[in-house]
């Protein structure tokens, strides 16, 4: 209590605590509650605008604020000054960076006349029209496609030039390389991977005997009708065609050693008494 008396008897105590914006000196307020610096500094500087003049060229439209005063990588919310080389102004704010302009044509009301921004694309030829400062590279063609195959069918009926085009569809007769057969295909087939499946004939060389099978299976084909060869015994083979003889009829054999007589499979040559 000495203290506080003492301070008051000499002018020390005060309703509030006198302060000064360190943008604009001559700018105080007096604060005696937090809600004081809501109203005379809500950025820390006080309610005059902060005026910088930036790199740009324009002036900051903030309240006063302490935070970056020198404005590094500040974002001006200005509109964007600039024009690009055909004279169109940018639509964007000054801190991004320049656009195209969205219109491909633009009156010049200076020349009273229509300008039309047409660019060629190098790829296909086609001209069209595009944002001023567009890259023709970079453009995507809206022209209807008018690309062919390697057999000069058309690709596209419906696609626009920068779409990828389908697989050619057009029906062709090609001969099939493996087998000399013709063949009604989509032109995008390659005629060496098709399988043809017209039924042929062909005689097996081994036995003699005429089969018929899809053309692509002949390689591979094995003849499935009963053998018509004999053993030495003059017994007839049941096996089928292809597969090898081994004549499974029993025959009596008299064993060398004991003279007993066995019925054996008429292919073994090799055999011991069972006795």
């Amino acid at each position: 209590e000495q203290i506080m008396s003492d301070m008051e008897k000499k002018g020390y105590v005060g309703d509030g605590i006198p302060l000064y914006c360190k943008n604009h000196p001559e700018t105080t307020f007096l604060a005696s509650s937090p809600e004081d610096f809501k109203k005379h500094a809500p950025t820390g500087g006080c309610n005059l605008p902060c005026s910088f003049r930036l790199s740009c060229g324009h002036v900051c439209a903030k309240t006063c604020h302490i935070l970056n005063p020198k404005h590094i990588k500040f974002k001006c919310q200005e509109p964007c000054a600039d024009t690009c080389n055909q004279g169109h102004p940018c639509h964007n704010l000054c801190y991004e960076a320049c656009s195209p302009s969205k219109d491909t044509k633009k009156e010049i009301s200076t020349f009273g006349h229509t300008q039309d921004i047409r660019k060629k694309i190098s790829t296909c030829g086609h001209i069209q029209g595009m944002r001023c400062s567009m890259d023709p590279e970079f453009f995507y063609c809206k022209a209807p496609c008018a690309k062919k195959c390697k057999e000069g069918h058309p690709l596209c009926h419906s696609s626009l030039c920068h779409e990828p085009c389908p697989p050619c569809s057009v029906m062709v007769e090609r001969e099939l390389p493996s087998c000399g057969h013709r063949w009604k295909m989509r032109c995008f087939k390659d005629p060496a991977t098709y399988i043809c499946n017209i039924l042929c004939s062909k005689k097996m060389p081994e036995c003699g005997h005429v089969l018929q099978a899809l053309c692509h299976e002949l390689k591979s084909l094995k003849c499935k009708e009963p053998c018509e060869r004999m053993c030495k015994n003059k017994h007839p083979c049941h096996r089928p065609c292809f597969e090898k003889c081994k004549c499974e009829y029993l025959v009596e054999v008299k064993m060398p050693i004991c003279h007993h007589i066995q019925k054996v499979p008429c292919h073994k040559t090799n055999f011991q008494c069972e006795f």
